[in-house]
């Protein structure tokens, strides 16, 4: 099949939908699928070939199209000027005329360009994330999807509550590369590689630092793991200021900001503990997120402390890692307390996670993707 890979990205880019969407466009080919990524042609911080940041094969082509960035030069009205960026890349990309070459099979995540892209000359496959507050265009972008993928039961559910034929939509949650996160080395050496102290029980988390991921209550819960020391890995730009900011004072706290994807294993490795700490009160945490960390952690054989909520309840249970009531510093600190005091306890839950992960590939997501969309 002769797919286009629609994505209003920037690539390549320290966010993880942008590797999310390239790692599949690879698995796509590898799996004999003819596969084209067209993406605007905006500028970032990042001059790295989008392959080797990201540590790809060179397997489908990537086409960027001329495009204006009106949200990346204005600093007010972002919301509208999203909205006519995007707008303005489906005028381009429609201006190109891929339906008149036969290229009419389109894979997005942009709900909104699946809405404007006529039905009568694409047939479009939607993948989603998340759902807008509002579903006016997403029911009619929906209606106008051939196959709808989500990554959470939660997401399946609340389409299906607007109207989308179950029939329609199929769950795939997020997946890890097994082989770069199941590495071969040692605690000790994980920790020398990242300059962590050799002594102290580690616990880690990786990820962004804004709101419903929950980085606040693992900070928070710092105070009650003072023999632990936590390496925070992730963030960028004002969320990491604001973090330093707000946790300066606490002396078993350190925040290693963005690091390269290379760096993750080694990070995971040197770690007692990984959490996962994500935060109950809006529907992207509770009901669906399929974090890619989360699979990363259970890739890594390091016990995992996370919060329970139907969203990472899909992926994990009680067998398999240990759950806490959300929102409370004191719980999750008990949690964590738990496995560092059980080490028995904490390799169990770490085998049962990896043995799960085995199911969750790329490369099984993208054939289990494929199977439903020839179907």
């Amino acid at each position: 099949m002769k797919l286009i890979y629609l994505a209003n990205i920037r690539i390549p880019t320290q966010r993880a939908h942008g590797y999310a969407i390239l790692k599949m466009c690879e698995q796509f080919a590898s799996q004999g699928q003819q596969i084209e990524l067209v993406v605007p042609n905006k500028k970032n911080n990042i001059e790295a070939d989008p392959f080797d940041y990201y540590s790809l094969e060179h397997n489908f082509k990537i086409t960027r199209l001329p495009a204006e960035d009106f949200l990346g030069r204005i600093s007010f009205g972002k919301r509208f000027f999203f909205w006519l960026d995007l707008m303005l890349f489906h005028l381009v990309f429609r201006a190109k005329r891929y339906s008149d070459s036969g290229d009419k099979n389109i894979y997005t995540r942009d709900y909104f360009l699946a809405w404007l892209l006529p039905a009568k000359k694409y047939s479009v496959f939607l993948e989603l994330h998340d759902l807008p507050s509002s579903s006016f265009i997403l029911r009619r972008a929906a209606k106008k999807a051939k196959k709808i993928i989500v990554i959470s039961r939660g997401l399946q559910d609340d389409l299906i509550k607007i109207g989308v034929e179950k029939e329609k939509i199929f769950i795939a949650p997020d997946a890890v590369d097994l082989e770069k996160f199941d590495i071969n080395i040692s605690q000790e050496e994980a920790r020398r590689r990242i300059a962590a102290p050799a002594d102290k029980k580690i616990i880690v988390y990786t990820g962004h630092l804004y709101g419903w991921k929950g980085a606040d209550v693992l900070a928070d819960a710092a105070s009650h793991l003072k023999e632990a020391f936590i390496i925070f890995v992730g963030g960028v730009g004002k969320e990491v200021e604001d973090f330093k900011d707000k946790y300066k004072g606490c002396s078993n706290i350190r925040l290693d900001s963005f690091q390269k994807r290379e760096m993750m294993p080694f990070y995971l490795k040197s770690a007692d503990v990984l959490v996962l700490p994500n935060k109950k009160g809006e529907k992207i945490s509770e009901k669906y997120t399929s974090p890619l960390k989360l699979f990363e952690y259970m890739a890594s054989g390091v016990p995992i402390v996370a919060s329970s909520l139907p969203s990472i309840c899909e992926v994990l249970d009680e067998s398999n890692s240990m759950l806490v009531e959300p929102n409370d510093p004191e719980k999750l600190a008990a949690g964590i307390k738990a496995i560092l005091e059980n080490h028995a306890l904490g390799e169990k839950l770490a085998q049962k996670a990896f043995q799960i992960v085995g199911e969750c590939t790329w490369s099984k997501r993208a054939s289990g993707i494929m199977g439903f969309i020839n179907k």
